[in-house]
């Protein structure tokens, strides 16, 4: 688990200071007159460095490079499950570790995803967009995984969906509970 989130962290750090410039070149050439909300650019920064943390530790580019490298390159269609619910109903229950960390791990690792989206803009429908968000993210991830000796699972994707939505129920709880608070994330033009 340390060794996740240290590689997340180190992924982030470097997607940081990209971000920052971009977002620096975005103010001055096409909003020079308009205010910068702070809390919404840190905000979204964090959303880009954890989108970047999470790719960083499951799209595995070490393994997707060795494959390019050694000629293997194409997706490896005998480790995909398109099956819904097969390795969850496999794991039969949570008595195992291994079960327990894979399951809520795909959940967990994508609700400040979901968190982050609703409290970033303003949607007419913001579970949904949480959860799609979470969603595209996750179909992303899982189709890189195609083309490297990692396995691809619908499982995970429903997994990382369930987790939008639920980071995304959450926020919708604390917008209603501190509508000032949350307010001050919305950027008016974004």
């Amino acid at each position: 688990m340390f060794g996740y989130l240290t590689e997340m962290l180190k992924w982030s750090l470097v997607a940081a200071p990209i971000f920052l410039l971009c977002r620096f070149c975005y103010w001055q050439i096409t909003a020079k007159n308009q205010k910068i909300n702070w809390y919404h650019e840190i905000a979204l920064l964090l959303l880009v460095c954890y989108l970047v943390g999470v790719g960083s530790i499951t799209m595995n580019w070490y393994s997707l490079a060795l494959s390019v490298a050694s000629g293997n390159f194409g997706a490896d269609f005998s480790s995909i499950n398109l099956v819904p619910f097969r390795q969850i109903f496999a794991y039969g229950g949570l008595s195992d570790g291994f079960a327990v960390m894979n399951l809520l791990g795909n959940i967990l690792l994508f609700v400040p995803v979901g968190f982050l989206v609703v409290l970033l803009w303003q949607q007419r429908h913001p579970l949904v967009a949480g959860a799609l968000v979470a969603l595209a993210f996750s179909l992303l991830i899982e189709f890189v995984q195609l083309f490297s000796l990692r396995g691809t699972d619908i499982d995970d994707v429903i997994l990382n969906t369930a987790g939008g939505l639920v980071g995304a129920v959450i926020c919708v709880l604390i917008k209603q509970l501190v509508p000032k608070l949350s307010a001050k994330y919305i950027s008016k033009k974004s």
